[in-house]
């Protein structure tokens, strides 16, 4: 199984919590882990699962380069698996 764990963190808090993802699902999957200003579309969209984190701000709102990578990929997430983590 191909796990992505893209994130976006202002104060490490988001960060962190992708680390310990990282971890846990490194132990039993092959992993696609980055920043979401750096992560490879092509890649994340090949994984079985994508694990997608970022701070929300003010009204729920992402920061800015994981609305943007969202943005990117959305077309591509049909029948994907997707889970969502992030800090405020």
């Amino acid at each position: 199984m191909k796990v992505a764990i893209i994130y976006a963190s202002t104060t490490g808090n988001t960060e962190a919590m992708a680390n310990v993802i990282n971890e846990t699902v490194t132990a039993n999957a092959e992993v696609v882990f980055g920043t979401a200003d750096s992560a490879d579309s092509a890649a994340v969209l090949a994984s079985d699962v994508i694990l997608l984190g970022s701070p929300a701000m003010g009204d729920e709102v992402l920061e800015d380069t994981m609305e943007e990578f969202y943005t990117g990929i959305e077309s591509g997430l049909a029948g994907k698996k997707i889970g969502l983590f992030g800090s405020y």
